[in-house]
Formats: structure tokens, C-alpha cells, sequence
């Protein structure tokens, strides 16, 4: 079969053309249809496809293997036909802006810091640049602003097609080794980068450039962002979230992260002294409780296991056999077991054997979870 000819070289703004529908095969639950030609870009470079209709029918997906593009449809079309077909402009002019914005911050990278970019993707939903080096939250805003300034005086976008021997003498980004019919995206005094999706035609159509967030790889970091109206509705999300919490907090929206810190902080207050309150009420409760036996089983909630530790450390001298506290966590209890005069690795073992627990520590403090009944937990103390 003769290769796809690729209309989005042709005209990335391409929303509509006709093609013969040269095979349809079914596949599972798909129809995989090949054209003569297509404006659907496919699945390659980090990027996600187009998506659009092929006479009227919905195109999931596009890969492309060997030259030849395969569109996946959810009902068959005949072949031999010629049919209207639909790109999904709206996301395919998002995806050019993102693609577009993200040569941009890596042209910066590589140029700025000497950083490489090795790591790309790009669906409905992500966003995503890896680099070989670590990047300061200074660095990322340095870039970024770069970027942005370089939006605005909108250069065109230009695409190079060189021979073998013009590509070997030509400066550019490349993560693939050098082959005939190389394409190269060239953002005069940005950028220049071997790539096979479609771009916008100017920078200015970028509009915006937003870092969204980073995640610390093990050699480098990954940058996650948003461009173009991915930008703007992230920019949006964030001022509606300022703005209605600072509407609900009666604040406002510039003093917002003052009254949080205010609140954690008398919040973490108020936790202490209530710790320090439910700590004395259950030792007060124990001593009454078990003023006559040698062990103390306690069930306790809305405390912490750093709060029981301290109880089982301040019980532990008035008893000659052990102080448990049991915490109720979902479907389990966790807990904390000591003693002054036990060993409670055997205790440990004893009751590993017993019942469904997990536990480990030493002879004088053992902690752990189990998944055994208040009325079980009651007899774990010999």
C-alpha cells in the first residue's frame, strides 16, 4: 500500500477534506480505515492524535506505521469510497499551542541553562517536559517570563526540510539520529528542533505560557504546564479558588495565604491542647478503670499514635503487667503495648500466633495493627 500523503504538512489549519477510502479492516471493537490522504495528525512524538469524523463517524484514534496512517473508527466505512472528513479543530489548535509553547521553554532551557530536553507528552489532559538538569523555582520563572516576552513579539514559525549532508552542518535540537526527509521547527532566536507535529504559524497564537507544577526526577526534573487556553483556564481555575475561599473566609484574596497560615497555626494549637486534654482524661479514666488489675487495656479515639505512646510511657510504673492502647482505624485497631516488668516481643509473638495482628518493637514496647474485634482485643492482655 502506497504511504498516507500528509495534508497537515501541507495546512496544520486544515479543519476539513475529502479521501478515498482505500482499506477498512475490523479490528475488535474498531474499524481501522486508511485514507489516500489525511489531516489527522497521528500518535507520534510524545503527542496524542487528532480526533475528528471520517463521513460522519467518529475517529478515536491515529497511528502511523511505515509511512501509512491508520485511522480507528466505531463502524466500518466502504472502501473505494470518497468521504468527508473532519479534524477536531479546537483541540488540535490547543495541542499546536501547547507544542509550540513547549519548543519555546526548551529552546530557553538548552539556550539559558545548557539543559536538554529528553522527555516530552502531550494529551487532553497532560502537559508534561523532561530535562536532564535540576531547575531552581528561580530558573523556572526566569524561562518562563523568557518565553512569554518571546510570544508576544510574534515570530513566525518556519519549517526546514535539509538534505543528510545540510542537516550535519546545521545547529539544532535533535533526540533522534540524522535521516533523510528530517523536518526541522525553526523560532527565529529561540528554537530550532527536529519535529513532526503541526505548529502555529506565529508565536503570538500561543497567547500565554503557564508552568503548572514540576515533579523531581532522579537526573533532572519534569515540568508540567498549560498554553493557550489551557493556560488561561488554568489561570481562571486558580483566581476562582482565590477568590471563593477568600469570599467564604471574609478575606481578601491578597492577605489569603496570611489567613490560612494564621488558621493552620491555631489549628495545630488547638490540636496540642486537645491532645494534652484527651491525654490526661484517659490516663485520669485508667487509673479509676483499673486501679486493681495489673494490666490496662484502653480504646481510644480522635488520638494520635504519638499521643498513646505517652500514655502507655506515663502507665507503665503503676503496673506490673502490661498498658495497651488500641486506636480504631477503619477496619483495624492500631495500637501500642509496654511494659516495665514483661517482655513484649513474646507477648508479640504470642499473639501473632493467635489472631490476625501485625507488630514488631522491643521488650519494652511493642506497636502495631490488627484487624481482630474490640471483644477479641479485650483478652490479648494475659
Amino acid at each position: 500500500m502506497i504511504k498516507t500523503k500528509e495534508l497537515y504538512y501541507e495546512d496544520q489549519y486544515m479543519k476539513s477534506f475529502t479521501a478515498t477510502v482505500l482499506e477498512c479492516t475490523e479490528k475488535g471493537a474498531d474499524y481501522i480505515i486508511v485514507l489516500d490522504q489525511t489531516a489527522f495528525f497521528p500518535e507520534q512524538g510524545g503527542q496524542s492524535s487528532d480526533t475528528g469524523l471520517i463521513a460522519g463517524i467518529p475517529v478515536s484514534k491515529v497511528t502511523i506505521s511505515d509511512g501509512i496512517i491508520y485511522h480507528y473508527c466505531n463502524d466500518a466505512v466502504p472502501e473505494g469510497f470518497l468521504v468527508e472528513c473532519t479534524v477536531d479543530f479546537d483541540r488540535r489548535f490547543s495541542f499546536m499551542q501547547c507544542h509550540s509553547g513547549e519548543h519555546m521553554f526548551s529552546g530557553t532551557v538548552h539556550n539559558l541553562l545548557g539543559g536538554e530536553n529528553v522527555g516530552f507528552h502531550l494529551s487532553d489532559n497532560t502537559a508534561t517536559m523532561d530535562f536532564n538538569i535540576k531547575l531552581t523555582k528561580e530558573e523556572l520563572r526566569k524561562v518562563e517570563t523568557i518565553v512569554n516576552q518571546k510570544i508576544w513579539e510574534n515570530a513566525p514559525i518556519i519549517y526546514r526540510y535539509p538534505t543528510l549532508e545540510e542537516a550535519k552542518e546545521l545547529d539544532f535540537r535533535c533526540k533522534i539520529d540524522l535521516m533523510e526527509g528530517i523536518r526541522i521547527v525553526v523560532i527565529p532566536g529561540v528554537d530550532a528542533c527536529a519535529c513532526c507535529a503541526p505548529h502555529v504559524a506565529h508565536t503570538g497564537e500561543i497567547g500565554l505560557f503557564k508552568v503548572t507544577g514540576t515533579e523531581s526526577k532522579k537526573d533532572g526534573i519534569r515540568v508540567h504546564f498549560a498554553a493557550g487556553q489551557r493556560a488561561l483556564e488554568y489561570i481562571n481555575s486558580l483566581c476562582d479558588c482565590a477568590t471563593d475561599t477568600a469570599s467564604y473566609l471574609s478575606v481578601s484574596s491578597l492577605n489569603l495565604l496570611e489567613t490560612v497560615k494564621g488558621m493552620k497555626e491555631d489549628s495545630q494549637n488547638l490540636k496540642f491542647k486537645l491532645s494534652g486534654l484527651s491525654e490526661a482524661l484517659l490516663i485520669k479514666d485508667a487509673e479509676a478503670l483499673f486501679s486493681s488489675e495489673p494490666n490496662i487495656c484502653l480504646f481510644a479515639d480522635d488520638i494520635d499514635m504519638n499521643t498513646a505512646r505517652r500514655i502507655v510511657n506515663k502507665l507503665m510504673p503503676t503496673r506490673e503487667g502490661y498498658v495497651g492502647v488500641f486506636i480504631p482505624s477503619s477496619n483495624r485497631h492500631n495500637f501500642i503495648i509496654g511494659s516495665n516488668t514483661k517482655d513484649c516481643t513474646k507477648l508479640c509473638s504470642l499473639l501473632s500466633e493467635k489472631y490476625d495482628l501485625k507488630a514488631g518493637g522491643s521488650a519494652s514496647m511493642i506497636q502495631g495493627s490488627t484487624a481482630e474485634s474490640k471483644e477479641t482485643i479485650l483478652h490479648f492482655l494475659p
